[in-house]
């Protein structure tokens, strides 16, 4: 993607080290789900960080949103489907699992699911199962049972 403001050009670059400084700034473990946030929530602020970090920050923050703004302008489009543009390059340039069309993108951006954090919530609940399991161990270990009540397995024997 090429982004024009007079003599000012962008031209993004989609590297592994723009992703990383991206997502070091925006403090997040998963970029896909932050910029699939950010367009949802029209946070336009995350596309003018993500086009200055691919742009290998050539311009000022101020410089790439009045680019942006100049970008959206000559196209007669909006920022939403600026956004959506954006992202299709991110996915083309490979640094996810599977690639996403832009129709997935905007499904994506939309689901529910954006908001739950899978990876914490997993976490949690293997600590809160692994956490019983072992209160019950010591339950099983003070009355003398040999197995878990719960999982049939050989309850930890005292030291």
């Amino acid at each position: 993607m090429i982004l024009k403001k007079g003599e000012k050009e962008i031209e993004l670059n989609y590297t592994i080290s723009g992703f990383s400084r991206l997502k070091k700034e925006l403090r997040c473990k998963n970029l896909r789900n932050t910029l699939l946030k950010a367009l949802r929530d029209g946070d336009y602020e995350i596309l003018c960080k993500a086009v200055f970090h691919f742009s290998g920050g050539k311009l000022s923050l101020s410089e790439v949103q009045a680019v942006v703004d100049t970008y959206k302008a000559e196209h007669s489009c909006s920022y939403y489907d600026l956004f959506l543009t954006f992202l299709e390059e991110v996915e083309e340039a490979g640094f996810f699992a599977d690639k996403k069309t832009g129709e997935e993108l905007r499904e994506l951006a939309m689901s529910p699911m954006l908001e739950i954090d899978l990876d914490s919530l997993v976490e949690e609940a293997v600590g809160k199962l692994a956490g019983s399991e072992l209160m019950e161990n010591i339950a099983a270990m003070r009355t003398g049972e040999t197995t878990s009540p719960t999982s049939g397995q050989p309850a930890i024997s005292p030291v």
